[in-house]
């Protein structure tokens, strides 16, 4: 029996969805409630020209570089960190993929208000850090900036002369720590600006922080290029449909037990492709939104489908997707020096500015600052002052021969606060990431629920501290699917599976592990049992 599954999106959530389904024959002790043998169809639909893990990935040819070999940078930069990814660990071992240890470092530097606008380089400021992380979760410790080997001017005496706790009380360093470490960190790492992270849950932070000591940082040595490949080696081509954004979905005017999913193309008339019985939406939440109301209204009566209880629970699902929020990030490879800290001694793997405007009146104020030329304002290329503009140092990468002798390195920079020189951008690339609210939380629920809690507080500090992290201190009880994932299927309905995959439709920070493992819950407990699977082994 074969079963048609479309797969809207091809993020790391619709792909690893995607590979499950299309793989699932392969897994020990496969078997039918029916006894009979199911196939899973996968199609998937994306509207970049690439999956769209990688599309907004640029090749880079640097001066000198021969004509057969590219610098493939990926945009954003997919970092990720033992404890708090196991699912996406464990599913690139499976898949062979290779990752190394980057334990990045850090430099953190503060300004006191963005540089006044100038198309000219030497108008930008010094960057000089008041703090250097060394990474490896601490274990190797920090350095002192080159700004503070000379500071004598502190009121209770230079730093040498000065007794360790005195220094640290004079700067209230639990009010400091929190406003700029804590903050700028979690900015980046969320790419959001510092109100959001203040306004952000705890809970997902103190996880954050717990799960991932003394752990290592990782990336994939191939770029995610390879991921990608490996995860739709088994699609055949012919059911990737690339360059066609989806602008609908609706009943199968055929089979109401089915659905149509419509794309437009660029140039070209929207073309159905029918006959499938479920949907994956591995979109963002904004953009899956409009589609579930499409089904609601077709199904509702006068649209054609019939109404009724599918029609009621897709209007619920759309109106949770709508409660989920965005922000807009910006990601810019650059050659562009002037981003750092000026001293090449202060410059670390990943370096934090961070504009300290101290009233919300300053905050205004900054942000209502013209941009640095009309150019860089029209290309939407900064962001609200109130964001850590982050800058990676781009390593070379091994298959490349050296650099020659003068030839500029290559950097990445998210949500720049202040523009680089123009003359030096490589490439800028626009998007969008979800951001954790309260209102998110509540609405994760109803597409993850969380593991039923612990009977009493001792009990959630016992696990907490045995297991790590929240996660093991709720409770004995596994998390599942929510209430709105497929619900009119799931309930019994002869109508096909409405399901939503995503970093923010996953318990925890909207990052790359709950793409993983939002997708393995979906398939497995979701499109699988309805179809009458079951496997006894773990996929990876």
């Amino acid at each position: 029996r074969v079963v048609k599954v479309a797969v809207v999106g091809s993020g790391l959530a619709g792909l690893t969805a995607a590979y499950l389904l299309s793989n699932a024959h392969t897994r020990r002790g496969e078997r039918t409630s029916g006894g009979e043998g199911v196939e899973f169809e996968v199609h998937i639909f994306e509207k970049a020209e690439t999956l769209g893990m990688d599309s907004h990935s640029v090749s880079l040819a640097p001066p000198g570089l021969p004509s057969d070999l590219e610098w493939r940078v990926d945009v954003p930069m997919r970092s990720f960190q033992g404890g708090y990814y196991p699912q996406l660990i464990a599913l690139y071992k499976h898949l062979g993929v290779s990752f190394r240890h980057t334990d990045f470092s850090y430099s953190f530097s503060y300004l006191p208000s963005l540089p006044p606008p100038s198309p000219h380089p030497s108008a930008r400021p010094d960057i000089a850090p008041t703090m250097i992380y060394d990474g490896a979760s601490g274990t190797k410790g920090i350095s002192v900036p080159t700004a503070l080997r000379t500071w004598s001017t502190h009121p209770v005496g230079p730093a040498r002369l000065v007794a360790y706790l005195a220094f640290l009380l004079s700067f209230a360093l639990a009010t400091l720590f929190t406003r700029d470490v804590c903050t700028p960190l979690f900015s980046a790492v969320c790419t959001a600006a510092r109100e959001d992270v203040q306004a952000h849950p705890a809970e997902e932070f103190l996880d954050f922080i717990w799960l991932t000591l003394f752990t290592h940082h990782y990336v994939v040595s191939h770029g995610v290029r390879d991921v990608v490949a490996r995860l739709t080696a088994s699609i055949p081509p012919a059911q990737i449909h690339l360059g066609a954004a989806t602008t609908a979905v609706l009943p199968d005017a055929h089979d109401p037990a089915l659905l149509a999913v419509v794309c437009t193309p660029a140039h070209g008339a929207p073309a159905a492709h029918a006959g499938f019985a479920h949907v994956v939406l591995a979109a963002q939440a904004n953009h899956a939104a409009p589609l579930v109301r499409s089904y609601a209204r077709a199904l509702a009566p006068g649209g054609g489908g019939g109404g009724g209880a599918a029609a009621q629970r897709a209007d619920a699902l759309a109106a949770c997707l709508a409660r989920f929020e965005y922000r807009r990030t910006v990601v810019v490879n650059h050659t562009d020096a002037q981003l750092l800290p000026a001293h090449p001694r202060d410059r670390r793997d990943l370096n934090f500015v961070t504009v300290t405007a101290r009233t919300e009146k300053s905050v205004r104020d900054e942000c209502e600052k013209p941009a640095e030329a009309a150019a860089v304002a029209g290309a939407g290329l900064l962001v609200p002052p109130t964001y850590t503009m982050t800058t990676q140092m781009l390593l070379r990468p091994a298959h490349l021969p050296p650099a020659a002798p003068g030839a500029p390195a290559i950097y990445q920079t998210t949500n720049p606060v202040y523009a680089p020189e123009e003359a030096r951008v490589l490439s800028v690339a626009r998007m969008e990431r979800a951001v954790l609210t309260r209102a998110g939380k509540e609405a994760v629920r109803m597409l993850s629920v969380p593991p039923a809690r612990a009977a009493s507080w001792v009990d959630d500090v016992r696990r907490w501290v045995k297991g790590g992290g929240a996660s093991a201190a709720e409770g004995e009880t596994e998390g599942g699917l929510g209430a709105l994932q497929g619900a009119a299927r799931r309930e019994g309905g002869e109508v096909p599976g409405v399901w939503v995959v995503g970093s923010y439709a996953y318990r925890g920070i909207p990052l790359l592990e709950g793409c993983v493992a939002g997708a393995r819950e979906v398939v497995e407990r979701g499109i699988m049992e309805c179809e009458g699977v079951r496997v006894a082994d773990a996929p990876w």
